[in-house]
Formats: structure tokens, sequence, C-alpha cells
């Protein structure tokens, strides 16, 4: 049997779709349910999430070696990642109270990933810089304190699902520094 070039094009391209056809990819979210532990009066808010070009992606990456970033390929978050950590941040702070003298964050988050420790073990990694400034002041100008957050939190597992939960406790433990750091800055 002879093969004109459109059908060997035409199976090569039924072959690759079909190769493609794999595994649909499963979405996350970060744990959008305030803990209760970082206190603000109200008067804090996180205004302006940046993300380092790593996680803009959308896929939860792997920090396998420290030489080597790899990224879950069946996983991705579930929606623009610097929105889902200001609405995280918003749960944790409650509602904001408009007639304080409020602080506002920019924060830059510099890592959200997993780190390898062994082939079973794992741990989440956030690191985030914080800017903060008045609420009548520009993200451009000075701001009136900024500080670098680092914080690990164990995985039950190296999954992608459990990567998410230990990110979201991330968040949440750095929830708590930046009130307490916002708490001695005088707008």
């Amino acid at each position: 049997m002879k093969h004109t070039p459109l059908a060997i094009v035409l199976l090569l391209a039924a072959t690759l779709t079909a190769g493609c056809a794999s595994t649909p990819p499963t979405f996350y979210t970060l744990d959008m349910r305030s803990t209760g532990n970082a206190t603000s009066n109200g008067d804090l808010i996180v205004d302006h999430v940046t993300i380092n070009d790593t996680l803009a992606g959308g896929a939860l990456p792997v920090k396998a070696t420290p030489t080597e970033l790899e990224y879950y390929h069946a996983a991705q978050w579930a929606g623009n990642l610097s929105e889902m950590v200001e609405e995280k941040f918003a749960a944790e702070y409650g509602p904001l109270d408009t007639s304080s003298d409020n602080i506002y964050v920019d924060l830059t988050l510099h890592a959200f990933q997993q780190q390898d420790i062994s082939e079973t073990e794992a741990e989440a990694y956030a690191k985030a810089e914080a800017k903060f400034r008045a609420k009548a002041m520009s993200r451009y100008d000075d701001p009136l304190k900024i500080r670098v957050y680092e914080h690990t939190e164990p995985m039950a597992e190296p999954t992608a699902s459990a990567l998410a939960e230990a990110l979201s406790r991330c968040i949440e433990a750095i929830a708590v520094e930046i009130a307490a750091d916002a708490a001695g800055v005088t707008p």
C-alpha cells in the first residue's frame, strides 16, 4: 500500500493527537478559610501582589535540586496566582475598616514552591518581600518599611495537592508576621 504525503501527515497528526489526549490537568487553589491567627483590626490590606516570572505560567513548581526547577505538569493553579494570594490575605485579615488609618502592603512573591528533601519527603517554601505604605501614598513612593519573609511548611507527601495545602499554611504564617510588623508602622 502506497501512502501519499497527505496521508502520512494525517496519520502523524492523528498519532500526536492521541498522545496529547492524556490526563487533563487538575486545578488547585489556596485554602481561603481564615485561620483567625492574623489580626489586623481591619486596618491592613495586601493591596498588590506581583509574582516572579517562574510562577506566572500557572503550574505548581518543584525545586528538585539546588539548581533545577521542575513543574507538576498535570497540576495548575485554578486562577491567577496573584489574585489568589491577595484573596488569601484578605481572608486572613478580615474586612477592611476604611475609617481607620490603613496600612497597605505591596507584596512581591519571589518563591512559592515545593522543595524536595528526598524522593519521599518535601516541604513547601514561600518567600515574599513586603513594602508597607499608608493609604495616601502611591506604591511608587518610598515605603514606610520593607521586609522579606520566608517560611517553610512540611508536606504530608510530595504531591501537588499536599503542596497547595502547605503553601496555604505558608501564606497564613507570613500573614501573621506582616500583621505584627504593620502594628509598628505609623502612617
